[in-house]
Order: structure tokens, then sequence, then C-alpha cells
């Protein structure tokens, strides 16, 4: 690709007669209303003018970028701008860049980004003291709108100096937000890949840090600051289509096979392009029939098998989930055939069929030639309908499906694991009804727990079992669940002696002591039914518990998720009166809600059974 490059350079920049330390090197395209921010950003930094440089380059705006960059540049003597016209990423700018930087070390910054107060400083003292050949720092949000991707988190739990970038998780970060020695760079030619726009920085990264003596980490504070476009039109946002997704994972796993890696060590590099959702999934989607002709598909999976082949490994297997573990297997085995059907399926937003081969006691899916793909990483959905307590007993409601599957599973549990010793309980469950769904067998189930059967103290997690045969699927329980449900912890007992909550991720857990604090919504105790008062056309239910939040009351009738607002009276503060006809208190399974002045702490009660006064 020959690109045409105009240079816009103060007069005063033939002053600088020292070699800079660190070369700032930003790609522009679009970003008027922020490259000042970004660039102040810059030269506030705390290192003089001497020792840093500044290459912005404009890839073909259609707005004042390139005018606003020339106007800045005429004020300081170190920063260079050039243009060239569109190649639709951050690649060819950044390697422009590159080909003109002149410092120790180079630092890539977004356009729409900025840098936290004595960044660089802090990266080249790093660099000089480790002698690392990459350093990361830790990136934090900034502005109106979430980001489209995830910053990176998993290398960033702390600071680590002159480490391996596989054991220190380094290799989770592969963008190019980040501090490189550019004699690493220079002498073995790393540069950025042309020919597609997200996810172009990962092979150069890796490339970086496979050819660095080792790297560091810094995570005691935010260095770069990531901007959340409120407008989406970043470039993670807009996305791309699969055939720039297939040279993305192509190059990046050619990256990680030239270094011939043990697979203990290849396993954890190659899992993003392969298995994970950014790999295989990007590619042969339903998008694969439409983005690829004939035979351009076959020259995709054959590239792919031949590429794969060698480095598939059952530990890599094994990170994916059902859908990628398939895609695998068909590559390896260059079926293109059957890939191509599995992409129908995938167009049709149908799941995945599976069925259940008593012989081997296991799922398996049956491509359209070939023998059976096994040992499938399946995942059953749980859901949470219902929940109620009286006394020390919480009873649920709940169903699971398989997706998929047509098979119905013999058995379903509600399992409560000890958090810390493992321990097992098996709360009292029964199927009370399966169907079949156009995603699969739903099994509707029951289950009680009396937390006095609970004997350890801290946190029981609460995992839904499913059991076909001697195969068992195994979820943690409670994060999908019905609008209606309260998220608020639930107290028993004066004194507490236990607490029902739900976790950060929206799983259901038990805390027995409680050992720890939690904060209250409600009641500090979960309201229970004490008697009700039948007249001849209604009844009403009485309830207590702390309930001087309560502004409203709903009823709903068994299994429909149909709310009824219902009357009711306030007897004391921690009394009401729920009215409701008596043609939904005779009915053998109804709940009552309670809601809070802020309209988001519901109380959910069983009143399975409600004693007489």
């Amino acid at each position: 690709m020959t690109i045409e490059v105009t240079e816009f350079t103060s007069e005063a920049s033939d002053t600088i007669a020292t070699r800079p330390e660190v070369s700032v090197i930003i790609p522009v395209y679009n970003c008027e209303r922020y490259i000042s921010e970004t660039l102040e950003s810059v030269f506030d930094q705390t290192l003089p003018e001497e020792r840093l440089e500044v290459i912005a380059v404009d890839d073909g705006s259609t707005d004042d970028s390139l005018a606003v960059m020339k106007q800045i540049s005429e004020q300081h003597p170190n920063m260079r701008v050039e243009s060239i016209p569109n190649s639709g990423s951050a690649s060819a700018p950044r390697n422009l860049g590159l080909d003109l930087a002149t410092g120790e070390y180079v630092f890539f910054l977004d356009a729409d980004d900025k840098l936290a107060e004595e960044t660089l400083e802090r990266l080249l003292e790093v660099a000089e003291q480790s002698g690392s050949g990459v350093i990361a720092c830790k990136l934090g949000p900034f502005g109106p709108s979430k980001r489209a991707s995830a910053l990176p988190s998993r290398a960033f739990k702390k600071t680590q100096l002159a480490v391996d970038f596989i054991d220190s998780k380094a290799f989770t970060t592969l963008g190019a937000l980040k501090l490189f020695r550019r004699s690493i760079l220079e002498e073995h030619k790393i540069r950025f890949p042309l020919g597609y726009a997200v996810g172009e920085d990962q092979p150069f990264t890796m490339q970086a840090y496979f050819h660095s003596p080792h790297v560091s980490i810094l995570s005691d504070r935010i260095y770069y600051w990531a901007r959340g476009r409120a407008d989406g039109t970043n470039v993670t946002s807009i996305g791309q289509p699969a055939p720039e997704h297939f040279k993305k994972i192509k190059a990046l796993i050619e990256v990680v096979a030239s270094f011939d890696l043990p697979s203990k060590r290849s396993t954890p590099l190659l899992e993003r392009p392969t298995v994970a959702p950014t790999g295989f999934q990007t590619v042969f989607d339903s998008s694969f029939l439409t983005e690829f002709d004939a035979g351009r598909r076959k020259e995709v999976v054959h590239e792919l098998s031949r590429l794969v082949n060698p480095l598939m490994t059952k530990s890599l297997r094994a990170k994916g989930n059902a859908v990628s573990q398939i895609i695998s297997d068909l590559i390896c085995r260059d079926d293109v055939e059957s890939i191509e059907h599995l992409c129908r399926i995938l167009a049709e937003r149908q799941p995945i069929p599976v069925d259940f081969d008593q012989n081997s006691q296991q799922f398996v899916y049956q491509p359209t030639k070939g023998s059976p793909i096994t040992e499938l990483s399946l995942s059953v959905e749980p859901y949470l309908a219902q929940i109620g307590c009286h006394g020390s007993t919480l009873g649920f409601k709940g169903n699971a499906i398989l997706p998929g599957s047509s098979h119905a599973p013999d058995e379903i549990s509600l399992i409560w694991i000890h958090r810390r010793s493992g321990e097992r309980f098996a709360a009292a469950s029964q199927t009370d009804s399966q169907y079949l769904t156009d995603r699969g067998i739903r099994t509707e189930f029951s289950s009680t727990l009396d937390l006095d059967h609970l004997n350890l103290s801290s946190e029981w997690d609460a995992f839904i079992e499913v059991r076909w045969d001697s195969y068992i699927i195994r979820e943690r329980f409670g994060r999908s669940k019905g609008k209606g449900i309260s998220t608020q912890p639930v107290f028993f007992g004066n004194p507490n002696f236990a607490v029902a909550f739900f976790t950060k991720f929206g799983n259901l857990s038990v805390d027995i002591g409680p050992t720890r604090e939690y904060s209250r919504a409600l009641p500090s105790a979960a309201p229970q039914i004490v008697g009700s008062f039948p007249s001849p056309k209604r009844q009403s239910v009485i309830v207590e518990g702390q309930l001087s939040n309560v502004v409203s009351v709903a009823i709903s009738i068994g299994s429909s998720a149909k709310e009824i607002q219902t009357e009711w009276h306030r007897l004391t503060e921690t009394c009401i009166a729920v009215v409701m006809p008596r043609r939904v208190s005779s009915r053998t399974s109804y709940e009552i809600r309670l809601i809070d002045a802020e309209d988001n702490h519901v109380i959910v009660i069983d009143t399975r059974e409600v004693p007489q006064a």
C-alpha cells in the first residue's frame, strides 16, 4: 500500500537537537471535538519538551481535525503533524508514526483519550529501572457513555515489574495503549497489520511481548483515560464484517504459532483467537454464508484447518463453549459442508441440536457427515420464577432448559454448597412439569430449604443440578430471574441468624451467621403471614414484619406473570392487612408482593398455606 504523506511542522521544530526519550504517536480520524483535550493531556506531562516527541497522523479526516492539530503544533516545537488518505483503521497512521519516531520509546495514544498526570514520566522510570520491553499501565473509563468494549482488568490485579508476559497475564491485554521500547519494534520489524479495523493491535502487541526480555505492569492507579463516546462513532462500536474478523484471528494465531511454544504456554495465548467468543464464532456465524462466496468459504476453512490442527489441544478446546468446540472440530476435519450447515442453524437463531447417547452417557452433536462430536461443554439455562419464605424455610419455583435437547432430564435438584469447605446440602426438590418448547424440553420444579439444615456458618451458594442417567450439568442459580423478585437481602430471626442475598453477579446465596453486614431495604426480618379473616366475597390476609416502608401491594396467582394491584390497610408499623377476592385466596398458590417508596425493593411472600385466624 502506497501512502501519500503531507507533512506539517512548525518552524521551531528544527531547534530540537537532542533525541527524545519517548515518541507519543496519535492516529486521528474525525476527532476535532476531542483532539485538543487529548493533546493538552500530553503537553501537561511533567517531561521537559526535549524529552518528548508528539507525532499526530491524520487518517483522511472529513472534519477539522487536521486544522486543529496544525494550529496546536504551531505552539509546540516538539509536535509533528502528518496527513494521509483515509486507510480505514489505526494501523496505517500508527505505522507511519513508527517510521518517523526518533524516541527511545514509543507510546500509542488514541485521539479521543487522554493521559493522567505524570503518566509518561512514571512509565519511563519503570522502563529504565526494569529493563522491560513493554510497560502496560492501568486504564480507566471516562466520558458520557459506556465504552463499546470492556477495559482490560485481568492483568491489573497488582503491579508487577520485570515479569513473564504469560505468567503475569499481560497477554490478556493486547491493546497498543502501552509504552514500547522502539529498538525491539525496529529490530524485529514489528508493525500493525493492514486490512481490518478492530483487533489490529493484537498481533502487534503479541509480537512485542514475545521479543521483550520481560514486561512490567503498573496497577497502582489509572494512568490512561479511555473515552466512552455518546455518539457511538468509535471503531469498536461500529464493528467489522466476517472477512475482517478472519484476518484478525488468523494473524494472531500465526504470531503464536511462529514461536513453537509448548502447549502449556501456547494454550492461554490461543484461546482468544480460537475458542473464545472473540475467535472462530466471529467468522462462522450467520454472516459466513453471505459474506464469503462458496469458493472463498472452502479457502477460509482450509487455511484455518492447516493452521489450527497442530495447535488444537484437548485443554484449549475445553476452554470454549459447545458452539466453539463444534466449530473447532469441524475446522480440524476441514469439513466445509458441516460448517455451512451449522451456520444455517445459527442464522435461524436456533439452538444447536444435541442428542443424548445412552452408550457414552453424554450429549453429542451430529454433523452432516462424519462421526458425532462429543465431550461438549453444555450449559443449562436456569430461571428463578418465585422465591418466598415462611419462618426459617425458603421456598423456590423455577425452571431449566438445555437448549437444543428434546431429551427430558431424569431429575432436577437445588444444591447448596458451602463456599469455603465445599460441603453440599441437597434441598428438597421436585419436578412439577415438563414440556417441549422451540428451544428444547423445559422442566419446571419447586424446592424448599430449611435454613436450620445448613450446619456451617458463612456463605452457602445455590446451584441447580440437572441429571440424565449418570450425566449431570450443574449451574449457579438465581442470576436469571423474574422481574418482580427483589434483589435486596432477606433477614431471618431476631436477632438475625441468616441472610438470603444475591451476589454481585446476581446469583443466590445464604449467609449463616450472618458473617458480615448487609444493607436493609424493606424489613429487617422477612415478612410472614400470621393469619387471615374471611368474609363472603373477600379475605384479608395479615402480614407481620417491619413494614413501615411499604407503599403498595400486588398479588399474582400461580405461575402467571400477571400482577394485580390490591387494596391494603396499615394496622401498625409492623402489621398490614392485604385484601383480596376469595377466588384468589382459595388458590393453592399465590404471591403477595410488597413494594417500597422507590419502587425497587420488593419482597415476595409465598402463601401456599395460610393459617386461619
